[in-house]
């Protein structure tokens, strides 16, 4: 068996090195790898008893269980809601319903709530289509107008400033 000589394999480990750093003339998608998904929009409803500002869903009168949410429009449950339990006891979003909203159809969309025996309430919002000018994402459906169509509620206020998919409803 015969060994090859420094100089051959020297020249061997250079053509390969020489190969594998080699230019394309190819210009790369700049979205190539790029996750273009975008989170849910999420509206958020906060129950309280009304005169003692208590949270019904934090003190037992509402279970999770006892809460339907159904796509007005097709009469189909929606599953993409929750109610928060995580997080810090006392924060603004500890008890709240929060709804995931992908739609990606323009218009308004309504869900109702159904909150155990004590109340059914619609929730509204409104999905439009957005040119973004970016060449990964083209078009963005952003969502606004949230609101309660049949029943009185308030927007939280942080900082001084209303949180326009946070709502509050007193029953």
């Amino acid at each position: 068996m015969k060994h090859c000589n420094r100089p051959t394999l020297l020249l061997i480990i250079i053509l390969l090195i020489h190969a594998g750093c080699r230019k394309t003339d190819q210009v790369s998608n700049p979205c190539d790898g790029l996750l273009n998904e975008s989170p849910p929009a999420t509206a958020y409803l906060k129950v309280l008893a009304k005169g003692t500002g208590e949270n019904l869903l934090t003190n037992g009168s509402i279970k999770e269980s006892d809460i339907v949410v159904v796509e007005k429009t097709t009469n189909t449950a929606h599953k993409n809601w929750k109610v928060v339990k995580s997080g810090v006891v006392g924060s603004s979003y500890y008890g709240t319903i929060q709804l995931m909203l992908f739609d990606t159809k323009e218009g308004q969309h309504d869900y109702l709530i159904q909150l155990s025996n004590l109340q059914r309430t619609t929730i509204q919002y409104t999905v439009t289509r957005r040119e973004t000018g970016s060449p990964c994402k083209p078009v963005a459906f952003p969502i606004s107008n949230i609101k309660l169509t049949d029943h009185p509620f308030s927007y939280m206020t942080e900082q001084g400033k209303e949180l326009l998919n946070f709502l509050i409803i007193e029953l």
